[in-house]
C-alpha cells in the first residue's frame, strides 16, 4: 500500500509529495489521483519525494508516466528525487530515466522545478 501525503513548499506554488510505501497494482494509481486532485486546485508544479518507497512495479512506473504526462498538458510537471539506489538502478536499466526526471536530492530537484515555473 502506498501513501501519498502532499506539502506546500514555502513561497512557491510548487507542492511535494512524499510517497511512502508500496507502488504496486493494489494502490490504485494514488499518485495520479493525488496529482488529478492537485490540478483541480490549479497546482501544476510538483516535487515528489520518493525515499520512503520500498517497491515499485511496472503499475507504480505507469502511475509516475501518467501523472507527468497530464501535468504536461498544463505546462507543469513533476520531478523525482531520492530513489534507492536499486530503484534507480532498475529505471536506468529500462531506459525510464529518459522518460521522468531523477535527482539526488531535494535542492537539485528543487532548482529543476523551478525552471518550468512561468514567467
Amino acid at each position: 500500500m502506498v501513501k501519498i501525503t502532499i506539502e506546500d513548499i514555502t513561497g512557491s506554488n510548487i507542492k511535494r509529495l512524499i510517497v511512502t510505501g508500496v507502488m504496486d497494482n493494489a494502490d490504485n494509481n494514488e499518485f495520479t489521483k493525488s496529482v488529478q486532485e492537485e490540478i483541480k486546485k490549479g497546482n501544476y508544479y510538483f516535487i515528489a519525494d520518493m525515499t520512503r518507497v520500498l517497491y515499485i512495479n511496472s503499475s507504480g512506473i505507469l502511475d509516475l508516466l501518467c501523472s507527468k504526462e497530464q501535468l504536461q498538458k498544463y505546462k507543469g510537471g513533476v520531478k523525482f528525487y531520492g530513489f534507492s539506489r536499486n530503484l534507480y538502478d532498475i529505471l536506468e536499466a529500462l531506459g525510464l530515466l529518459k522518460m521522468i526526471e531523477v535527482y539526488d536530492n531535494f535542492e537539485e530537484c528543487q532548482k529543476a522545478i523551478y525552471s518550468l515555473l512561468p514567467g
